[in-house]
């Protein structure tokens, strides 16, 4: 009888658990391309070549991918800027969105 009441409890938390492992994922690799594609559009300038660089880099899978990368040079400092989808893994619902922004001085 315990298990039958524990075993729903125990999926659940499991599932939250994977959920969570998921979303970091996404979020630790968001943040390594925008690292480094922030630093190579500082080093060089190019910020077309920054750009493709960075969505070449980035690992989608079937559980997240990167909708947007955007890197511009103002004022001094290079901004990137990504936008990253993540898949709800076992429920079939809309996708929830990770945004980060990224700046770094140019090196002249």
């Amino acid at each position: 009888m315990e298990f039958i009441v524990t075993f729903p409890v125990l999926l659940f938390i499991i599932l939250f658990i994977a959920q969570f492992f998921v979303a970091g994922l996404a979020i630790v690799e968001t943040e390594g391309v925008l690292r480094d594609t922030v630093r190579y559009a500082a080093e060089t300038g190019n910020v077309k070549k920054a750009q493709e660089r960075g969505l070449e880099k980035f690992d989608t899978t079937g559980y997240y991918d990167m909708e947007s990368l955007k890197v511009k040079i103002k004022d001094g400092q290079v901004v990137a800027t990504a936008k990253t989808r993540i898949e709800w893994l076992f429920i079939s619902s809309a996708p929830f969105n990770y945004r980060s922004t990224v700046k770094a001085p140019v090196i002249e």
